[in-house]
């Protein structure tokens, strides 16, 4: 794999990671202002999800550092 190719999946690992997190959060504080801890509950799919990309993003954000 040539050096640039490398970096630019790196680059890409951590804008997707990025923008996963935001997601859950925003998400999640969403579920939150909306309903309480009743709309977090009705959430917990989206926010799950969205999480899970951002483990999977950072974790090959960190391997290929």
């Amino acid at each position: 794999m040539s050096h640039r190719r490398y970096k630019q999946m790196v680059k890409v690992a951590l804008v997707v990671s990025i923008i996963a997190l935001a997601v859950c959060l925003l998400t999640a504080l969403h579920g939150v202002l909306s309903d309480g801890l009743k709309g977090l509950k009705q959430r917990s799919k989206p926010i799950s999800i969205s999480f899970l990309i951002y483990a999977v993003a950072f974790l090959l954000f960190i391997f290929f550092q």
